[in-house]
């Protein structure tokens, strides 16, 4: 059996006095990051639970965290609030439709430990895509970080993140470069706005994760800041402009300038200039389809390793140079 990475165990409570419930039920409180934490489903998906929970009943208990308001803002303020961990479309049917639901709490230390719980939950419960996997588990990561090092009496090291990514990556069959990775891919997420966010977590967009990496690692850029595909791809030309410099124009003409120091000697990550590549490959200015198929294959293949640093170098180079032609 696998060692869970979260000590502290939610401890689950059935409430015995009706009147208790139904005060919790009234007075529950909703933070949108944790909302916002788990993929939205999709309107088929919610027609077919409204559809039901109107036939059965809720039958399955909504989650509420006890707490004080202090515990959420980190502040001293010991105010009582029951926040919804688990069921928030079951509850916003339940409140539309005039149906009951019945409440189990469960008691946490803090936040990072909530969000914790909630992934595993969503993880053994649904089918996910590709980005909502990934989403989740660079959660997961973050939210483990900020449990273990900021609890510790000593600055967090190098080894100890490994440590932690490493185990992590047994319970999800990846390896630990890739939930390092996943982090800050969840971190670029976090920055999108609600429906863009929405859109990538289903599929419907078209950035990829080196993308989100790039914008992840960016710390200037606040949290549901980017609310169109438009403005994202504004500021990843703007991201890049210092790898691949003028290498976008408005007309068709334009051509891909070659980087004024060798890649990956220009002080920018490699993937950093997978990306730049990749964007450059996609505008209209220069792209054939063939050449920024090749720039998202060779993407991949170095993002899992299966490319070395010499190949990729020698192989962008090549394609930058196609793109000229």
């Amino acid at each position: 059996m696998k060692k869970s990475l979260v000590e502290n165990k939610p401890i689950f409570a059935t409430r015995k006095l009706q009147n208790t419930d139904d005060l919790i039920k009234q007075n529950l409180t909703i933070l949108p990051e944790l909302q916002d934490l788990i993929p939205p489903l999709t309107a088929d998906e919610f027609e077919q639970l409204r559809a039901n929970i109107k036939q059965y009943g809720c039958r399955d208990s909504l989650k509420v965290w006890l707490t004080t308001q202090g515990k959420v803002d980190g502040t001293d303020d010991d105010t009582l609030i029951n926040v919804l961990v688990d069921g928030h479309n079951r509850h916003a049917i339940c409140r539309a439709e005039s149906i009951s639901f019945t409440i189990q709490l469960i008691d946490f230390p803090g936040l990072p430990e909530v969000r914790v719980w909630m992934v595993d939950n969503q993880i053994g419960r649904r089918n996910l895509t590709r980005e909502q996997m990934s989403y989740l588990i660079g959660s997961k990561y973050n939210a483990l970080k900020q449990t273990f090092f900021e609890s510790s009496p000593v600055n967090p090291t190098s080894r100890k993140r490994t440590n932690l990514a490493i185990q992590l990556g047994r319970e999800h069959n990846i390896d630990a470069r890739s939930v390092r990775n996943e982090g800050t891919v969840a971190v670029g997420v976090d920055k999108l706005g609600a429906t863009l966010k929405k859109d990538y977590l289903a599929g419907k967009t078209t950035f990829r994760k080196g993308e989100l990496m790039t914008l992840g690692q960016d710390q200037s850029i606040p949290d549901a800041s980017i609310d169109s595909e438009d403005a994202f791809w504004k500021l990843m030309r703007h991201e890049t402009s210092s790898i691949l410099p003028n290498q976008i124009e408005d007309t068709p003409s334009a051509q891909v300038a070659a980087p004024s120091t060798p890649l990956g000697k220009s002080g920018k990550t490699t993937r950093q200039q997978v990306v730049a590549v990749e964007q450059v490959a996609s505008t209209p200015a220069v792209a054939t389809q063939s050449i920024a198929t090749q720039l998202r294959q060779v993407a991949d293949d170095f993002e899992k390793g299966s490319l070395t640093r010499q190949a990729l170098m020698s192989y962008l180079q090549e394609l930058i140079t196609q793109v000229n032609q």
